[in-house]
């Protein structure tokens, strides 16, 4: 829960002023710069239309006679087999693998990482694994942005995430002689992307007063959606691998500007015992806010304060002050024993599993969607232009459904409209190209407001002492959801274009049933242990409470100009 006393240091700087907005604005450019390579792989790794290509190198036009005695047609479509060609022009008995292809892009300009490499038939699950690998590395690098945020700062974390997703994704460029190569550069560039996104984030958090943290969280979102747009128009015109790679990872070299412009937290730095570093930062805040301090005897106090209520009871080392940094060791034990409390007890178990189930589920779905509608699209720019364009009127939309309709029910309907739209699909024919992406839309948008809520409803479900391993666990199992995504879409797609929809769409219907076992937390006090949630919190707790009134030092909130 926040903390009171900083809350009062917040207020007396101002809680949502100009300095927090400044701030917010810069790092909107690194949410954007990310999203560029989040969804990068539906263009870098597209697979145009190819059939086999006749022995000897011999380049033929499609309607060649003289391909039929090379290549037989596929019954069901009519088209030059794409995996198979006859053993020899005499022996029409017998088929064998292809070992060269012929590929037909929509634009000449057009080359990919699949014609680079080769990546169709019995390789395509190659092309599956550059980005199941890309989301992999973010999940390793959500891990590593933990520890090395709480350890060496926001602001140090972001600066080097920054650092080595510019070297990293601008080397994957020049990586055309290795495909190892390229993607293990990407899955450098995903851990970095996920620091950059992720320090980011817990700062512009730390900077706000309470009751800005959900609209802070939900504006931080909202430049990942600009970004997925930009990223569909860039890609419009840069047609090759190489060249589109080149052109979303130079940008990220701005992102450098990070380590003159932020500031480091200055709740970090107070729970690290440099409460100089700490009131430096709090005394520029107010200065850009336009707020007069206390004198600087009153606010130290006040630090120190703070400092105190945070100490964890039963733990010996001291977290203000040098050597209060947990080792490795200590701090995985205590995340062990955090996730034992997760599951051990009944009702905190099954709102721990309806968690991790309603997150996995939500971000399969959301990676899905916007793979398959670019697959299923005949255009996999304005497909992907239009789910990012879709994300922003759909994270507005989930906060004014979660505070009116409630969490719950808000996350089921989500699901409900998402397994609704997608399932439709398996029913609209080859030739309505349009209603299909349509539907893949409403889908998307769905599952964004879902993802929006989710974030939300996390952090009031789970009480206290488990809130962060509890939120942790599920952002966890969320990326081991967007991991199957590209490999239902990629490998299953291929073998049937509804079998990608039939999964996605019915996942979303088992999450709106495995919602139900979540508790409605709107407008309730949050719970502080275990034992609470299994004495019946919720059902404790009916009345509403009360929001906070405004006091006068607040005035300065998100509502004023920049």
């Amino acid at each position: 829960m926040e903390s009171a006393v900083f809350q009062k240091i917040l207020n007396e700087v101002g809680s949502c002023g100009r300095w927090q907005k400044t701030v917010f604005l810069w790092t909107t450019l690194g949410v954007t710069l990310t999203a560029f390579h989040n969804l990068s792989s539906v263009f870098l790794v597209a697979t145009p239309d190819f059939h086999c290509k006749p022995p000897h190198d011999v380049t033929m036009p499609p309607g060649n006679s003289s391909l039929s005695a090379w290549i037989p047609r596929d019954n069901s479509s009519g088209r030059w087999s794409q995996c198979e060609q006859f053993l020899s022009v005499q022996d029409h008995s017998q088929l064998v693998p292809c070992d060269s292809w012929h590929f037909l892009p929509d634009n000449p300009h057009t080359w990919t990482v699949v014609m680079q490499w080769r990546l169709v038939c019995g390789r395509r699950w190659l092309a599956a694994i550059v980005q199941s690998s890309y989301m992999l590395g973010s999940m390793f690098g959500a891990l590593a942005d933990g520890l090395l945020s709480d350890h060496f700062g926001r602001k140090w974390t972001a600066c080097v995430s920054a650092l080595v997703l510019a070297a990293s994704s601008l080397a994957a460029a020049a990586s055309s002689a290795s495909f190892v190569l390229f993607v293990a550069m990407r899955f450098v560039s995903a851990m970095a992307q996920a620091g950059v996104f992720g320090s980011m984030f817990v700062l512009c958090l730390e900077i706000v007063g309470g009751r800005w943290r959900a609209l802070v969280g939900l504006g931080y979102e909202l430049p990942f959606a600009v970004g997925f747009m930009l990223l569909a128009s860039i890609a419009y015109w840069v047609r090759h691998w190489q060249l589109l790679q080149l052109a979303i990872s130079a940008p990220s070299l701005l992102l450098l500007v990070y380590c003159y412009v932020l500031p480091e937290s200055p709740r970090w730095l107070a729970l690290k015992g440099r409460s100089e570093d700490a009131m430096a930062v709090l005394q520029k805040a107010a200065k850009v806010n336009g707020r007069s301090l206390s004198d600087s005897s009153t606010l130290q106090s006040m630090l120190d304060d703070f400092c105190a209520t945070e100490q964890t009871p039963g733990v010996t080392i001291k977290r203000c002050g040098e050597g209060a940094r947990l080792g490795v060791v200590k701090m995985c034990c205590s995340a062990f024993v955090s996730v034992h409390q997760l599951l051990t007890t009944p009702r905190m178990r099954l709102i721990s599993l309806a968690s991790f189930t309603n997150w996995l589920v939500v971000a399969l779905v959301y990676y899905g969607v916007t793979f398959d509608a670019a697959e299923l699209s005949s255009s996999r720019h304005l497909a992907i232009f239009l789910s990012g364009l879709v994300e922003i009127p759909a994270y507005l939309l989930a906060i004014a459904a979660a505070n009116h309709l409630g969490r719950r029910l808000s996350v089921i309907l989500s699901h409900g409209v998402t397994a609704a739209a997608i399932l439709l699909i398996l029913a609209v024919p080859d030739s309505h190209g349009w209603l299909r992406l349509a539907l893949g839309l409403v889908g998307k948008f769905a599952a964004t407001a879902c993802f929006g809520i989710l974030y939300l409803y996390a952090a009031e479900y789970f009480p206290t002492t488990v809130r962060t391993i509890g939120v942790g666990a599920s952002s966890m199992c969320a990326r081991i959801g967007s991991m199957f995504a590209p490999v239902i879409v990629q490998i299953f797609g291929n073998i049937h274009w509804a079998i990608p929809s039939a999964v996605f769409g019915s996942s979303a219907c088992v999450a709106a049933l495995v919602a139900l076992a979540l508790p409605e937390t709107n407008q309730q006090p949050m719970p502080d242990t275990v034992q609470e949630v299994e004495d019946g919190h919720w059902q404790k707790t009916l009345v509403a409470s009360t929001p906070p009134t405004p006091t006068a030092s607040d005035k300065d909130d998100c509502t004023t100009p920049l």
